[in-house]
């Protein structure tokens, strides 16, 4: 059995907390949250398990090495 600490969620949903003592926002398949964060715990219907497919990251643009350089030249 795997430790439920050790467990992580995706957002499957988007939100924004509406309690101002505790901020937060969900962005859909962008926020992972492990299943002992207080976020998931106050949030937990926002989230599903991830699976493989969650966990490969999308894409990353390169940042600009130099200023003034254009992309793709």
């Amino acid at each position: 059995m795997s430790n439920p600490h050790e467990t992580w969620y995706v957002c499957d949903e988007p939100f924004v907390s509406a309690d101002p003592d505790f901020p937060f926002n969900g962005r859909k398949g962008v926020t992972r949250l492990r299943g002992d964060d207080p976020a998931f715990k106050r949030f937990a219907k926002f989230f599903k398990p991830m699976t493989s497919s969650d966990r490969t990251a999308p894409p990353v643009e390169e940042a600009l090495a130099v200023p003034g350089r254009k992309r793709g030249g």
